[in-house]
């Protein structure tokens, strides 16, 4: 059923965002083409300058927003994103 199918989708997404993070050091982080539902770990975003989540299945940054304090930029073309996340998304890049 759909709402099993989103569950696994988001939890695919929580493993992928933890093994980058895990895999990742510098100041920029590239989970494009990740094909993401969610974003898990807000709080770790906030340690990067440079946060690329092109071309995944994101609709909101709502929780992200409050993380990106050292953020310069954000990619996020390719994602359904509602307006005002995407504006967003430009006024940091």
């Amino acid at each position: 059923d759909a709402k099993r199918q989103g569950y696994y989708r988001d939890q695919r997404s929580k493993c992928i965002i933890d093994k980058v993070f895990k895999d990742t050091d510098g100041d920029a982080v590239d989970l494009s083409d990740s094909n993401l539902t969610s974003i898990y770990f807000p709080e770790k975003f906030a340690f990067f300058r440079r946060v690329n989540l092109s071309r995944n299945a994101l609709k909101c940054l709502k929780t992200l927003k409050p993380y990106l304090i050292n953020c310069e930029e954000l990619l996020v073309e390719g994602n359904p994103l509602e307006d005002d996340d995407a504006n967003h998304a430009k006024k940091v890049e």
